[in-house]
């Protein structure tokens, strides 16, 4: 019996003393150097290390490793103000607001009351918007605690506010 390697196409014959079925499930290189092909070494598309792979991966194989594979792919999708707003300075300047304010919405008066069975869901609001006046941005006294409900009805909620020319003072 015969049959042909999977990578050269060489012809294989197959041994006297082994099986048939063994030989056909077993057999599909004529040799090592088919069944693990050189390694090639490539460039990383984000340290620009060189870094070596197997021969099958050299069309699909670009970073040294997973730390730049997450940099490349991640670059350019937090905006500045998602760093911002995941800050330590914006954590404290969101907990100064609602200790000032006694976690307690300026709008309605509402808080968390005993026996009431669910947290209520508080925000800390910049009166003057966020993405327009960069510079009060950490001002406790540009912010306000609002319940949600509260905060949906103000002008600056959400992204409404950048689009607007002029700002309606809440």
């Amino acid at each position: 019996m015969k049959k042909d390697c999977i990578t050269c196409k060489k012809e294989i014959k197959k041994p006297q003393n082994e099986s048939v079925k063994n030989w056909v499930i077993r057999h599909k290189y004529c040799s090592k150097e088919c069944q693990y092909p050189p390694k090639v070494t490539l460039v990383c598309w984000e340290c620009a290390n060189h870094f070596i792979v197997r021969n099958y991966r050299k069309e699909t194989a670009h970073f040294c490793s997973t730390v730049c594979s997450w940099q490349y792919r991640n670059e350019g999708k937090r905006t500045a103000d998602k760093v911002i707003r995941q800050s330590w300075a914006y954590k404290a300047w969101r907990t100064l607001v609602f200790e000032r304010d006694n976690y307690t919405c300026v709008h309605c008066g509402d808080h968390n009351h005993e026996g009431r069975g669910a947290t209520l869901a508080l925000h800390a609001d910049h009166i003057q918007p966020f993405a327009l006046f960069p510079e009060l941005r950490f001002e406790v006294s540009n912010g306000r605690t609002l319940c949600v409900p509260c905060h949906k009805k103000t002008g600056t909620y959400g992204r409404g506010a950048i689009y607007r020319k002029s700002v309606a003072k809440a």
